[in-house]
């Protein structure tokens, strides 16, 4: 016996949007016209012929691949093995989907649908966390394809796209002689190292990462872009900046940068008997040290 038309509908809430009628000749033969109807139509006769009726999530994910032109990979893809290998050894559950950004807009499909899903979301952007936070259960944004710089030498900034890693930005500003705050590791993505305040060997000089942090361009939850800085999205700048995490993904970064024509990384010795000799070229040596 074949299962009533009316009872399959009370089986299945999730192909009915809330407050929307199909008409019911559109229900009887599947009207193609609409999306949601043919989403409807294939939950129905799913039920009524034994079939594995979608998943939601699959549905979702499957409907963002399309829309992204092949810029999302699933488990088994090269480019999903690719991206998931992290520096620190992934442990416990994988990602369902990573999603490979290379505009802002793709940022925001990815926020949607993770937002539509009720999934877990994680970034990844050099991908060199000590605690594996690039990855995630649910769907990551793979910033890695988001690694551009542009200088501007005049005013000594820099702006970085979400992705970028060190090694990127240095080879850019060195033959100009600038440098950027960053650590010692080329492989470090510049955004994940400023969020989480930055250390490096120009610290002494320059302070933190985040202290030359000029602005941040950032997607928010509800997919809105937002640019902070001292004079706009204020307090979202001063979060970004040691105030937690989970405000966004930031997708772009300014960063000041500085004069540094050579820099030699080492120890330094200071002879007790002669200090004056140290203090005395101490100017013009600039040091970026830590004394003890």
């Amino acid at each position: 016996m074949k299962t009533p038309v009316l009872s399959v509908m009370a089986q299945c809430p999730l192909w009915v949007k809330s407050g929307h009628r199909w008409p019911a000749q559109s229900l009887a033969h599947g009207d193609p016209r609409s999306h949601d109807t043919a989403v409807l139509w294939r939950g129905l006769r799913a039920l009524t012929t034994g079939q594995k009726m979608p998943d939601l999530i699959d549905t979702k994910l499957q409907k963002l691949g399309n829309q992204l032109s092949g810029r999302l990979s699933m488990p088994g893809d090269d480019r999903y093995v690719a991206a998931t290998a992290i520096w620190a050894k992934p442990s416990g559950a994988m990602p369902r989907a990573v999603v490979h950004c290379r505009t802002v807009q793709d940022v925001q499909s990815a926020i949607r649908a993770v937002r539509d899903c009720d999934l877990p979301l994680s970034v990844r952007g050099g991908g060199h966390d000590w605690a594996g936070r690039a990855l995630c259960d649910g769907i990551v944004i793979d910033l890695s394809g988001m690694n551009s710089v542009v200088i501007d030498p005049a005013a000594h900034t820099a702006r970085i796209s979400g992705g970028s890693r060190a090694s990127d930005v240095v080879e850019v500003a060195d033959p100009l002689g600038l440098a950027p705050v960053t650590g010692s590791v080329g492989t470090v993505g510049v955004a994940g190292l400023t969020l989480g305040g930055g250390y490096g060997p120009l610290n002494g000089r320059f302070g933190l990462a985040l202290d030359n942090l000029l602005a941040a361009e950032v997607v928010l939850a509800d997919g809105r872009v937002a640019l902070a800085r001292d004079d706009s999205e204020s307090e979202l700048f001063w979060a970004l900046r040691g105030g937690g995490g989970n405000f966004g993904v930031v997708t772009t970064m300014y960063h000041r940068l500085h004069d540094v024509r050579m820099s030699a990384p080492g120890f330094l010795y200071i002879h007790l008997r002669r200090p004056r000799l140290f203090w005395s070229a101490a100017p013009r040596l600039k040091l970026s040290c830590l004394m003890s």
